[in-house]
């Protein structure tokens, strides 16, 4: 039996597999790359070598806990968003779909939930571009991987 679109209805089912890595995995990637930004950040002033663990420790637990609560709903709303678009669309689209999905949704849902836990001091430009990148890396490292190009 064929659906509507050429598709079958087992096509469908493939889908959410998907849907649910955007969401499941896709916070944590942001998480981990956040992470990653922060630590290059830090590299001009490490803190003391006995504290070093602790605190790259420490930093990664906070790090995940917060990347995990703030990316969640841009995580579900990017699912939800590609779900719908993925099937139509064909080649290098897709790849730069997924890079505005994960973009904008990261701003659109991320950003009042920054501006909760850490006020204004996160909206600038770099803090635009910051959380901006990190949903679109979350997105293309979790829709696109193990998908044949059509």
């Amino acid at each position: 039996m064929v659906a509507e679109g050429g598709e079958t209805p087992t096509s469908e089912l493939r889908r959410f597999p998907r849907a649910l890595a955007i969401v499941l995995f896709g916070p944590l990637v942001g998480a981990l790359a956040a992470f990653a930004f922060f630590m290059l950040l830090n590299v001009g002033d490490p803190p003391p070598p006995d504290d070093l663990l602790y605190a790259v420790f420490s930093m990664l637990l906070i790090t995940l806990a917060i990347g995990w609560v703030t990316g969640l709903p841009a995580a579900a709303l990017s699912a939800l968003v590609w779900h719908f678009l993925e099937p139509r669309l064909r080649g290098a689209a897709r790849v730069l779909a997924a890079l505005v999905i994960g973009a904008v949704t990261s701003l659109a849902t991320s950003l009042p939930i920054i501006y909760i836990v850490f006020g204004g001091t996160f909206f600038n430009f770099n803090g635009f571009a910051l959380v901006g990148t990190i949903g679109a890396l979350s997105m293309v490292a979790t829709a696109l991987p193990g998908r044949t190009a059509r």
